[in-house]
């Protein structure tokens, strides 16, 4: 079942609990995340060009090579204020999360897809961590 960005407003509020990736080789191919109490996963679609994010269960419960990233999980503990589409389908789609407690971070979980892609790197995700400047 495919979550609609409406559907993504229901979490808002929520407390990301947890997360993990799931690497094949060297690549982040899927990111779970624990918000409010339920497992989602985003994940590559359509050859990796798009991404999409969608209920799923407990990742220990599933049979991959699970790791913990401190730059996902600098966020557990917070409670979400927004996630937004980033992109569109053919150039990098992914979400943006903005968290309450955090004004001048936000995290962005993406289709290797936006902007350039380094070479030897087609189906999987990018993870990074947006740093605004809201004054000077």
């Amino acid at each position: 079942m495919k979550i609609s960005m409406a559907s993504l407003v229901n979490l808002y509020g929520k407390e990301l609990e947890s997360s993990f990736v799931q690497a094949v080789s060297d690549e982040i191919n899927q990111v779970f995340l624990q918000i409010g109490g339920d497992w989602f996963v985003v994940v590559g679609k359509k050859g990796g060009e798009s991404v999409e994010f969608i209920p799923s269960t407990d990742p220990i419960t599933l049979d991959l090579e699970l790791r913990r990233m401190p730059m996902i999980a600098q966020f557990e503990g917070l409670k979400i204020a927004a996630i937004e589409n980033m992109g569109n389908e053919w150039a990098g789609s992914g979400f943006q999360i903005s968290f309450n407690e955090i004004y001048d971070k936000g995290l962005i979980i993406q289709s290797i897809y936006g902007g350039a892609k380094p070479e030897n790197f087609d189906d999987c995700l990018r993870v990074g961590v947006a740093n605004y400047i809201y004054k000077i």
